[in-house]
């Protein structure tokens, strides 16, 4: 997921670059704790078919805990 974008300009001392250029801060998906910056030409959009199938497993990650707290609120309710 990107977080962040910063834009350098030709000639910057930061970066030691010549021509302009993109940084985008990005999440790491396994550990949203790490970000990493990376350079525009590694960043590449995920075809429809990865898109997809990121989806199906976030929503399908989602109704497992949904129903794990539907359980424990029946446990509550029972009590």
């Amino acid at each position: 997921m990107i977080v962040g974008v910063q834009y350098y300009p030709p000639n910057n001392l930061l970066t030691g670059l010549c021509t302009e250029s993109w940084r985008y801060a990005v999440l790491d998906k396994n550990d949203f704790s790490e970000v990493a910056h990376l350079e525009e030409e590694k960043i590449y959009p995920l075809t429809s078919i990865q898109l997809r199938a990121e989806l199906e497993a976030e929503i399908e990650a989602y109704q497992c805990k949904i129903l794990i707290l539907k359980h424990q609120l029946g446990a509550i309710s029972n009590a």
